[in-house]
């Protein structure tokens, strides 16, 4: 822990204990994980810092919810020993972060080892409350990258703006288990979710370019080109000079060894990350960086998710173009985000429903078969090695990126250029990619067998001239997959063995092949009965096509209820008869079954 000092609008400095952690870093027995800073309510209240409501859901280890969030306050923080640096923050209040760190008195030597330190607290080796816990954000803002560390066995002490902070495993027998402290505050899933659940019924609007959408377009079209091999080469779409990008080199070194770390607790994750990273190398979209001056380039941190629910792939690497530099500017922040190309999802389902007969099918590798120009794959860089022994590469990424803001666009626009460059030759492949793609998914609808694999071969044929190529084949026609390698396949060939038959989930929806009908899987609703709760289960409704229209009015007017109450997020709400209304409907929305041929009806009035 280590002292600072903690101001209110007044200007009254009060001491405090507080940490700040990066999600490596902890005081000896304790780990935190902060991405919001928090702070204690009794620091609070002694410093007289008034609270305003928090929109924010808390969630700690488990994902389980922090129910004692009392609010919101403003205070500015700054060493006890100099006015500079001072950092301006919004603490969340919670009645209690974590326990007292240390969990107890720690050996009389250690404090002897760094004596000759000036010590953020100088008390760090006795149990004290922790009041204020900084965001992560702050973290690269407070420590500059000296350490010290007497011995192996001793903590490490890093320096900061506050003082030296002692840090680390002290190597002790008689120290009681660690306490474990992890709070997240967020509303963004909550936010996104309900936004995309009003969204979803809205009338599509017109899009109306703006001045930088025409700027994305025009850089697209004057600097794009191909190579020998046909594949498409487009450039980095930057909005602001690159120069104004700070160092990034210590953060993602720093998250390379947190994810190390959590690799060697799953080895067999990590086995899977690794064999990422070599098919990465060895298929050539990556390779070690030429340029050893790292003086304006942008390192990218990685990271991993897990994606139980998906068929082939179940682990996902995630790179981190958002991430913060030195002076707070990251790669995403200097990019264009390009016009929004993506078809209407509803409108590629209900063309889907028309046919008769229909395939799926998955552009592979979509966004690395597209090629970054040589000039612009230095803001593109990350660190890897293989084993934490191993000394640490920088690599170059040479494809389009996920995880870069401009990376959605460049992928859409590049399959729209492909379809401009062969239209005529394979006009039925042309108009898919157009109007039956959503990102690397297309959905194709035929009023025959005979026509379904002439348009199968059209796509194949075009994508094949920028090296595209397509996977995980799907139809609810066994005749067409029989066309298909099985390898390819997303679904079995056959529909005769029951035991075989599954789902698929196209554009978010599920789809069976073999019996041809949409249904409904809806995952498990949060338990509570707050305002918090039953906003988080109202959007988790998908209907992109209406058909949970009575429910999705339901809840609608549940949410009006609830507004018209005026709770609090975390207030037990009264047991209103609409939701409990949805809440029994929700168990039979699996039971929605519709077949995939639409019938059109038409409704008149006399008198109108």
């Amino acid at each position: 822990m280590q002292v600072v000092k903690a101001f209110d609008d007044m200007y009254y400095a009060i001491s405090e204990a507080s940490n700040a952690d990066p999600g490596n870093a902890g005081a000896s027995a304790s780990h935190y994980v902060s991405p919001k800073p928090f702070g204690q309510q009794s620091c609070c209240q002694r410093l007289g810092l008034p609270l305003r409501r928090c929109p924010l859901a808390v969630v700690g280890l488990g994902q389980n919810a922090v129910h004692h969030v009392t609010g919101v306050t403003s205070c500015t923080v700054l060493s006890r020993t100099s006015e500079n640096p001072h950092f301006n923050i919004n603490p969340i209040v919670v009645n209690t972060i974590t326990s007292k760190m240390p969990a107890t008195n720690l050996p009389t030597n250690l404090r002897e080892s760094f004596k000759h330190l000036v010590l953020a607290d100088e008390n760090f080796d006795k149990p004290s409350n922790v009041d204020l816990l900084l965001g992560a954000e702050l973290f690269h803002s407070i420590y500059d990258g000296q350490r010290v560390q007497p011995s192996h066995d001793l903590p490490v002490a890093l320096h900061s703006v506050f003082g030296w902070v002692i840090t680390g495993k002290l190597d002790t027998n008689h120290l009681p288990p660690p306490t474990i402290s992890s709070l997240l505050a967020s509303t963004r899933s909550l936010d996104e979710g309900l936004k995309r659940f009003w969204e979803i019924e809205e009338p599509p609007s017109q899009v109306i370019l703006n001045p930088e959408d025409i700027k994305c377009e025009q850089m697209y079209s004057n600097l794009t080109y191909r190579n020998p091999d046909g594949r498409y080469v487009v450039p980095m779409l930057l909005k602001e000079p690159i120069s104004q990008l700070g160092d990034s080199f210590n953060q993602s070194f720093s998250r390379l060894v947190n994810l190390e770390r959590r690799l060697n607790r799953n080895l067999e994750l990590k086995k899977e990350y690794t064999a990422f990273m070599r098919e990465y190398k060895l298929l050539g979209h990556m390779e070690p960086s030429a340029d050893s001056n790292k003086i304006g380039q942008y390192i990218i941190p990685h990271h991993c998710v897990i994606r139980p629910e998906s068929t082939t792939t179940k682990l996902r690497v995630v790179f981190d173009a958002s991430a913060k530099t030195t002076n707070g500017k990251s790669l995403n922040d200097l990019v264009y985000t390009g016009p929004k190309l993506q078809n209407d999802i509803g409108d590629i389902l209900t063309k889907f429903r028309l046919h008769a007969v229909v395939f799926t099918a998955d552009i592979s590798k979509m966004y690395r078969n597209i090629e970054l120009r040589p000039e612009d794959r230095k803001w593109q860089h990350i660190l890897w090695r293989d084993s934490p022994s191993d000394p640490v590469t920088e690599y170059e990424l040479k494809t389009v990126t996920y995880g870069v803001t401009s990376s959605p666009y460049l992928a859409i626009r590049t399959l729209h250029q492909l379809a401009s460059d062969y239209e005529k030759e394979w006009p039925l492949a042309a108009a898919s990619l157009r109007h039956d793609t959503f990102m690397d998914d297309i959905t194709v609808g035929a009023t025959s067998i005979e026509s379904a694999l002439k348009h199968k071969e059209e796509l194949i044929q075009m994508l094949a001239r920028a090296k595209f190529e397509l996977r995980k084949w799907s139809s609810n026609s066994p005749e067409f997959l029989t066309q298909i390698p099985t390898e390819h396949c997303q679904v079995p060939k056959t529909f005769c063995d029951e035991k075989q038959k599954q789902s698929i989930k196209i554009l978010g929806v599920q789809w069976d092949p073999a019996d041809d009908n949409f249904t409904y899987a809806l995952s498990e609703l949060a338990p509570g009965n707050t305002k918090r709760a039953i906003l988080s289960n109202v959007a988790r409704i998908y209907d992109p096509l209406g058909w949970l229209a009575p429910m999705v009015l339901i809840a609608k007017l549940t949410l009006q209820e609830l507004w018209r109450l005026q709770l609090d997020w975390d207030e037990t709400v009264p047991l209103l008869q609409s939701w409990s209304y949805l809440l029994s409907a929700c168990g039979l929305f699996h039971l929605v079954d519709r077949t995939q041929m639409d019938s059109l009806e038409f409704f008149y009035m006399a008198g109108v």
